[in-house]
């Protein structure tokens, strides 16, 4: 039962608002609470609206005169047969009133009372019933209770033609049980007895001795003190099987509550269904199952749903949802434990990839980039392992917040390294080769930061505005039933969309490689430019087709293989090497020097293979013949026999490394190296050589 409807007096208003407060605590919605006013007698209005509502089960907090109306409005209303389920506190008496013994067999709804658990003290009964007092009796009431439970008359006591035709014998004894067959004396009995207690322990306590007749006598305002007194009192009662003890919350007595179905055949009766109590809760005792007929005359266990409400709806998530996954669920599973193993051996290799580009390749110009990438790639191996697990409050923190962070600080050192080398081609196209050359570690190291630093106070905001670990369970029939990090069913798509500035990186990152295509490093940022938005645009169109968990296992694979294949295309710059002739072809960038960097001298033929010494004298005659040339031609200059050279002091010699490396060429081709070389003197030219 999840969706009654409340049909309550005013009088029972403050039982009424605790009922609504209560549901929400335990899962029951109260779809619409109907109140009938003090002296109302709409009944028929009341239940044209509690018909309009889809609740089947009713919770009834009427008076007497009400349920009459109830039960009249019932049949002028022509509601079919089972059409409500009543729950409703029981009444005594409704077995001894005669209007309510003329409506039973009119009431074809399925009716519920609730009541305390009754002694079976037969005796205690009998002995009260004992002392009520003989004919004539002293009091009036007393006198017409007696005529009207026994129908007979008392002489004297009512005009002729009013009045019994039988005369009250003087030896009737009362039998209450005949008249009231649902009576309970227990709660009056046991009320009185405490009374008794409570005031004769309050004067002991606080008069002891003193002869009293009333309580203002010994203490002003003893109805505080009595009460109080009440609540503390443990004493033992033939009516009650257990001690007599209150509740200090409810201040009332702790009940076994019983549940009867009211059935009415000759006369009303009730049959125990179920039972409650503080310390075993809720039994069900009934023989059978508890059912109701539908409209089609099916049968169906009982139950309230109203799949069109709100309240609804969120009681359902909550019953099938249960408690809210943890980290510590997660790591139980033995799938997690596995892709964590594998995730954590991904990333320390990263951290040994980050090592070895940034410590053992000290020549590499964009080193500091190529560490900031390799430590979001670790980072993002991590990250995955919280993409594979079920969503949790730390789980969803780390894909909100954590993983915009690492995907920007893999693809922004990208986007910053591809903007350096383009710029550094447009330098070499206008022939500024010293700036070129110039290295700007600490610039694209501040500039990497910053872009890091963009993202974490985007994501931060985000974590500020909308809590980044919160969970709601979402209830799909094509996806199933779990729980997702909120929005829900749409927490990728928000995942995504959080990256938009990675996403903006991978375009800079395509453009600029793009432009400066000659270059092998060019061409590696843009294949893992082109893997990041194919994996992307796969993920924005393929997540919303997947179930659930199919999402999770899915986003987390593609984040290991995204790792993977961006290491394997950094250590293959091999593959993206091409000849000389092939790059200036493809060069998108105009340049007038046709040859700007060289793998190989200029001079050494890759497709004929030499040894060093070959290579050493081929170098040497070039340089020698190349020098008296540029000599000769210039006046004043006179040129010195090689032999006359070699009995010179000898120079500083140059390494075979050195001289390997330094390209032998004349200023109209091979720029101003040379032209400096031709105004220097003869011992700087030969120690340049």
């Amino acid at each position: 039962m999840d969706q009654p409807a409340t049909l309550k007096k005013r009088f029972f208003f403050r039982s009424a608002r605790f009922l609504s407060a209560l549901g929400k605590e335990r899962g029951v919605c109260i779809e619409e609470a109907i109140d009938l006013k003090r002296g109302s007698t709409k009944m028929e209005i009341a239940l044209r609206r509690l018909l309009l509502t889809e609740a089947r089960v009713v919770i009834v907090l009427l008076g007497d005169k009400n349920w009459i109306e109830l039960m009249k409005a019932l049949r002028s209303e022509l509601v079919i047969a089972g059409r409500f389920i009543f729950f409703s506190p029981q009444e005594a008496r409704w077995t001894s009133s005669k209007q309510f013994l003329e409506q039973w067999p009119h009431f074809d709804q399925l009716l519920l009372t609730v009541t305390a658990e009754k002694p079976r003290d037969q005796l205690r009964l009998n002995q009260l019933e004992s002392k009520f007092t003989r004919l004539p009796f002293p009091q009036h009431w007393l006198k017409q209770f007696w005529a009207t439970a026994f129908q007979c008359h008392i002489d004297g006591e009512a005009t002729p033609g009013e009045q019994f035709s039988k005369e009250c014998s003087p030896i009737q004894m009362l039998n209450v049980s005949a008249i009231t067959p649902d009576v309970d004396i227990a709660p009056i009995s046991i009320a009185v007895t405490a009374i008794a207690h409570a005031t004769r322990k309050l004067v002991d306590n606080i008069c002891p001795g003193a002869l009293i007749q009333r309580l203002s006598d010994c203490i002003n305002d003893p109805q505080d003190a009595l009460f109080s007194t009440i609540h503390t009192l443990y004493l033992s009662h033939p009516m009650s099987s257990e001690p007599v003890t209150f509740n200090d919350t409810t201040f009332s007595r702790d009940h076994t509550l019983i549940v009867n179905r009211v059935l009415f055949d000759a006369q009303l009766e009730y049959e125990s269904i179920a039972r409650w109590d503080h310390v075993h809760g809720f039994d069900y005792t009934a023989a059978s199952e508890l059912v109701m007929e539908e409209r089609d005359g099916s049968r169906a266990p009982l139950k309230s749903t109203c799949p069109r409400s709100t309240c609804s709806a969120d009681v359902t998530r909550r019953a099938l949802a249960g408690v809210v996954p943890s980290v510590k669920d997660s790591l139980k599973s033995i799938g997690v434990l596995i892709y964590a193993i594998c995730a954590g051996l991904a990333f320390f290799v990263c951290l040994m990839c980050m090592y070895q580009k940034v410590v053992c390749r000290i020549s590499d110009a964009y080193r500091i980039c190529t560490a900031y990438t390799f430590g979001g790639l670790s980072m993002l191996c991590l990250i995955s392992i919280t993409f594979f697990m079920a969503p949790n409050p730390f789980a969803c923190f780390s894909r909100k917040i954590l993983f915009p962070v690492a995907v920007i600080t893999i693809f922004g050192p990208i986007a910053v390294k591809s903007i350096c080398i383009w710029h550094a081609d447009l330098l070499t196209a206008r022939g500024e080769h010293r700036q070129a050359a110039v290295r700007h570690s600490v610039l694209t190291f501040w500039v990497c930061a910053a872009i890091v630093m963009i993202q974490i106070v985007i994501s931060s905001e985000w974590a500020i505005f909308e809590s980044a670990m919160d969970l709601t369970y979402v209830v799909s029939e094509r996806h199933g039933n779990a729980w997702r990090c909120t929005p829900g069913n749409d927490s990728e798509h928000r995942i995504i969309w959080s990256c938009a500035l990675s996403g903006i990186m991978v375009v800079v990152s395509l453009v600029c490689s793009t432009l400066s295509v000659r270059h092998s490093q060019s061409r590696q940022n843009i294949l893992i430019s082109v893997l990041a938005v194919m994996f992307a645009a796969a993920l924005y169109i393929s997540l919303p087709l997947l179930s659930f968990q199919a999402r999770d296992f899915t986003c987390a694979a593609m984040q290991l293989t995204l790792c993977f294949l961006v290491i394997v295309i950094s250590y293959c710059q091999q593959a993206f090497a091409s000849d000389d002739n092939e790059s200036s072809n493809v060069s998108l960038v105009p340049s007038t020097i046709g040859r700007s960097q060289q793998i190989q001298p200029f001079w050494v033929e890759a497709s004929v293979t030499l040894t060093n010494s070959q290579k050493q004298a081929i170098y040497d005659n070039y340089h020698g013949n190349h020098i008296s040339a540029t000599r000769s031609e210039k006046p004043g200059v006179t040129v010195p026999n090689i032999s006359t050279a070699k009995e010179r002091p000898a120079v500083r010699q140059i390494s075979i490394a050195e001289k390997y490396d330094i390209p032998p060429s004349t200023i109209s081709k091979y720029g101003q190296h040379e032209y400096a070389a031709d105004n220097d003197s003869e011992e700087e030219q030969n120690a340049r050589l």
